[in-house]
């Protein structure tokens, strides 16, 4: 079940299509993402994120490894099982246009109401923090670097954390971005690519 959640929560995150990521005066970054429950078991496995103009990347998602393609141009996410050599496209067009997480280019978008709380670090990062609250969805904290223009953290009432960690600035291969699958990979509905 968790894994159905992160899954769900990594995708939401990834957003629709848009002419290019807005990093604010960032040229990209690499970092880990992590989730946990705050008390609880510590994180799992990092995942690998990458963000620059050209796109978001994300690698590592349970079961076997998924990586999550979406490049800013165009309509689509590609999903990638590389040890299995399969595929499967996601058509974005309208998702991530509701609620944002980390990820998001904006503090509290979607919600219904939010305040500033003030600042403070998060991975050696300075960030605006954010009180986000929504009727559907209930109270949320979120962690915003305004020089990344990107939210760093994000916690739940329940204390479900996603967040940054290890993050590195600079330029990001545009190749990154992309995926070219050539005759040796399988195209496959997504939900194959997580059993």
């Amino acid at each position: 079940m968790r894994k159905w959640a992160l899954l769900l929560g990594l995708v939401a995150a990834m957003g629709g299509a848009r002419a290019a990521e807005d990093l604010g005066s960032a040229p990209g970054f690499a970092a880990e993402s992590v989730t946990y429950r705050e008390g609880g078991f510590g994180p799992g496995e990092p995942l690998t994120v990458y963000m620059a103009p050209a796109g978001r990347r994300i690698e590592g998602i349970p079961p076997r490894g998924i990586t999550v393609i979406a490049p800013a141009e165009g309509d689509r996410r590609w999903m990638v099982d590389p040890e299995e050599r399969r595929f499967a496209v996601d058509r974005s067009q309208q998702r991530g246009k509701a609620l944002g997480g980390v990820l998001s280019h904006e503090p509290c978008k979607g919600f219904l109401e939010s305040e500033r709380l003030g600042t403070e670090e998060v991975a050696g990062r300075s960030t605006q923090k954010w009180r986000c609250e929504h009727p559907a969805f209930g109270i949320v904290t979120q962690w915003f670097d305004p020089a990344l223009n990107t939210v760093l953290r994000d916690r739940t009432a329940k204390g479900e954390v996603q967040e940054l960690r290890r993050i590195e600035v600079g330029s990001q291969d545009d190749d990154l971005f992309h995926f070219r699958p050539g005759k040796e990979y399988e195209q496959v509905p997504v939900i194959e690519l997580f059993r």
